[in-house]
């Protein structure tokens, strides 16, 4: 059992609205990073793919590594503006999993997304550690009236 004061618990707490606009920044983001990853896949295609990949002609093979390198940059680029840009929204990642409705201290509905349980323990010189322990999830209150 843990004293009062050492167990803490945290989430993402988002109104209807602000996960819509974070969604539809999102968006474009999305978009770009599936489209060059369709790309990058289609010319990778066994099949299909870019033919100077076969290795036939030395030159042609170097010029279409060098066009598949650039594919890949600049989809990873898109993934890290993907991913800084849900990091500033502090993004709840699996919105299916946003759970909507009333809840204690609130007016409005609010979604309230998977959270994790930290236990705080003291270092040298009353520095605080926090360690994750553990998850939690929660279903809002629901209105019978």
């Amino acid at each position: 059992m843990l004293p009062a004061g050492r167990c803490y618990f945290d989430a993402k707490v988002w109104t209807k609205e602000a996960l819509a606009a974070g969604r539809d920044a999102l968006a474009p983001l999305v978009a770009e990073a599936e489209a060059l990853q369709a790309q990058l896949e289609a010319r990778l295609d066994h099949d299909r793919g870019d033919r100077r990949l076969d290795g036939t002609d030395v030159m042609d093979t170097v010029a279409a590594y060098g066009d598949v390198a650039t594919l890949v940059a600049r989809r990873d680029l898109a993934l890290s503006r993907k991913r800084a840009l849900e990091e500033e929204l502090q993004w709840p990642g699996d919105v299916a999993s946003v759970a909507f409705g009333g809840w204690p201290g609130s007016e409005n509905d609010v979604g309230v997304a998977p959270g994790k349980v930290y236990v705080r323990r003291r270092r040298m010189f009353f520095e605080d550690e926090f360690d994750v322990i553990g998850t939690w999830r929660a279903r809002p209150i629901l209105d019978d009236g």
